[in-house]
């Protein structure tokens, strides 16, 4: 038998990424997310679907995000993984070039247009991509999981309490926490919550 399991098939592919990148963890100026894109302008008039780059940090690479309008003045950020691949459900594929691919919806941020005034435009999305985010994004907050034209670029499903995803979580939460802030009940998914709150419970050795 040929076929693989299409979740096995993103796992080996993301854990590929992940574990040369801890190779080369001892310098952080190769890390795949601090390679800078073209900048054009400041970002004096956000949209969503623009990509945005905040300043470098001290002992930080420099810091991607694509933005989404969350109402009136109100801004959701989806940082960018620093990875090609997906790493679970709530973190979606939305370019093929680097360095910035992948976008995290489980550690996502809500911001205000104020509070964008630092970060640089890079990019905005085309209008199929940004499509693809707002079925994606509208699925995440229902709770709901993708069953449709998503479901390619996005990431396999956790289940063990001891994947090495876990780590990869908690070091890209406190990255971003370092350039916008510790994430708040209120801007964390709430399909993110549920599985926090159940992971233990579902894992049966």
């Amino acid at each position: 038998m040929n076929d693989v399991n299409p979740e096995l098939r993103k796992l080996q592919a993301w854990m590929e990424e992940y574990l040369l990148d801890q190779r080369w963890n001892e310098d952080s100026s190769q890390s795949i997310g601090s390679v800078p894109l073209s900048m054009e302008e400041m970002a004096s008039s956000p949209a969503s679907g623009q990509i945005l780059l905040w300043p470098a940090q001290e002992n930080a690479p420099p810091f991607y995000g694509m933005i989404w309008s969350a109402g009136y003045d109100a801004w959701w950020v989806f940082p960018f993984s620093p990875y090609a691949t997906p790493a679970t459900p709530e973190e979606l594929r939305i370019r093929e070039h680097p360095p910035v691919r992948v976008i995290q919806g489980w550690n996502v941020r809500k911001t205000s247009a104020s509070e964008l005034r630092g970060a640089w435009l890079v990019e905005t999305l085309g209008d199929e991509a940004q499509l693809m985010v707002e079925r994606w994004w509208l699925q995440l907050q229902s709770g709901g999981a993708d069953r449709g034209g998503t479901m390619a670029e996005v990431g396999p499903s956790l289940v063990h309490p001891l994947d090495p995803r876990f780590t990869y979580l908690d070091q890209q939460r406190q990255y971003v926490d370092a350039f916008l802030g510790e994430v708040t009940p209120e801007a964390q998914d709430p399909q993110q919550r549920a599985a926090e709150s159940s992971e233990e419970d579902d894992y049966d050795p």
